[in-house]
């Protein structure tokens, strides 16, 4: 149920849930006590990033914020490693501007499920945050786009990405804040994850309530598109936290692969 974070193993946990679609007002529920989609065998889906909360970050002010993320692309015959980075500049104690930002569009998932890791990273130093830079550009807010076929040129530009995410967690005043590695599958282990249609929220929780933190005692609030306590909607999870939205990808008409 919990994910160590590397950066700060112990000081933090993450717990991983899952939120259904819905108008009412919805329970959240244990990613591995969710039943598996198995539509989504084979298929091909769309990962975004729904939420990005900077409760508390070191600091204090306007963060910078770097956002690295892997997955694994299962073509046919091969298995692509993919990178890509997104930036983002967010108030502490704020949510960061961004919902249903593309990460991987068009991504195989294979007959096992799905390799997805994030990893978030508080960037201090003044020329990492100008290296930064441009990222911030159209093309790369238009998420890593795939085929559903092999693509090589993408090799280079994942290198790029993993490179750059490396420099920027190097430099000692930049702090890695969280960081998961995920395997959602299809399998009916008791300890393993589902992969599903719908919204992943990990939240990193303090080491002292691993053994007490209840998914029960908290509901997704669709009219707010905020996370609240069950018995007290105005009381928001006061921890850092991400979200990530699966959805199955429809290819449109006039793109190939």
């Amino acid at each position: 149920m919990f994910w160590s974070l590397s950066a700060r193993p112990s000081a933090k946990r993450l717990p991983l849930s899952w939120l259904p679609g819905g108008d009412a007002p919805a329970p959240i529920r244990y990613a591995g006590n969710i039943a598996p989609d198995a539509a989504l065998q084979n298929a091909r889906v769309k990962i975004t990033l729904s939420r990005l909360r900077v409760a508390d970050y070191p600091g204090g002010g306007v963060h910078h914020v770097l956002a690295a993320f892997y997955a694994q692309n299962q073509v046919p015959g091969d298995v692509e490693d993919l990178h890509f980075n997104a930036t983002y500049r967010v108030r502490e104690r704020e949510m960061a501007g961004v919902q249903g930002y593309p990460v991987f569009v068009g991504l195989n998932v294979g007959a096992e499920g799905l390799r997805f890791k994030c990893r978030t990273v508080n960037v201090t130093n003044a020329e990492d945050e100008s290296l930064l830079g441009f990222l911030d550009s159209d093309v790369f807010k238009s998420g890593l786009q795939l085929l559903s076929t092999a693509q090589p040129a993408l090799g280079p530009l994942s290198q790029m990405a993993l490179g750059l995410a490396r420099v920027v967690v190097g430099h000692r005043q930049n702090v890695s804040i969280q960081d998961i590695d995920l395997g959602l599958d299809f399998s009916a282990a008791p300890l393993g994850l589902k992969l599903a249609q719908g919204t992943y929220l990990a939240v990193q929780i303090p080491m002292s309530l691993g053994v007490v933190w209840d998914w029960r005692d908290w509901q997704f609030d669709p009219n707010r598109g905020a996370v609240v306590r069950a018995d007290d909607p105005a009381q928001l999870i006061p921890y850092n936290y991400l979200a990530f939205s699966v959805s199955q990808y429809t290819q449109p008409d006039n793109t190939p692969g």
